[in-house]
């Protein structure tokens, strides 16, 4: 009886089993993606970058990721990683839409942190042409051109003022904004004290 039982259970169990489906590249793209992500908001980019680039293996053409690649590869650890963050996001600024506007937005994020007021000036700009009223891109357009200025370019503390006078009193801006602007007024006239 048991060998019996034994015959009928076997095959029974092998029709069963559920069958393995070749996983779908690009739920796993959006999987990795999202891994990347987490691992960017735990302040992990060295995981994320693992992430990111797992992504991009299975989907390439994916810009977002791409701009949240350059971001962790500017911020972590990664060997040439600024070098390599700059060189994507180059690639990406000229694109239409919100990912040519992210990618100059952390192009000139990234040129800000190194002190290349210059670049950033540039790529802040570059954004401002195609997204005019993007109020983080003038603040930070502000802080580039106080770098400049520092430095002793009077063009770039011209232009500093005049950007922070109307920064100051901006409608959209917050009490934090304006009074930033209304800070570096101050210190485009008399100077850091």
């Amino acid at each position: 009886m048991r060998l019996w039982l034994g015959i009928l259970l076997v095959p029974a169990l092998a029709v069963a089993a559920p069958r393995t489906r070749a996983a779908d590249p690009k739920k796993q793209a959006i999987e990795q993606a999202a891994r990347g992500d987490a691992w960017a908001v735990a302040n992990r980019c060295d995981e994320a970058v693992k992430a990111y680039r797992q992504s991009l293996a299975l989907q390439p053409k994916n810009p977002l990721v791409q701009v949240r690649l350059a971001h962790c590869l500017a911020q972590g650890k990664v060997a040439n990683g600024a070098a390599e963050a700059k060189q994507i996001l180059t690639a990406l600024a000229g694109e239409s839409g919100s990912t040519g506007l992210l990618a100059l937005q952390e192009l000139g994020d990234l040129a800000l942190q190194s002190g290349d007021f210059a670049g950033a000036v540039d790529a802040y700009d570059k954004l401002l042409a195609k997204a005019p009223t993007n109020l983080d891109a003038r603040l930070a357009l502000l802080d580039a051109l106080k770098g400049l200025s520092d430095a002793g370019d009077e063009k770039a503390r011209a232009r500093g003022m005049e950007l922070a006078q109307k920064l100051k009193t901006e409608p959209r801006a917050d009490a934090g904004q304006q009074r930033h602007a209304e800070e570096l007024v101050a210190m485009f006239q008399y100077g850091d004290a």
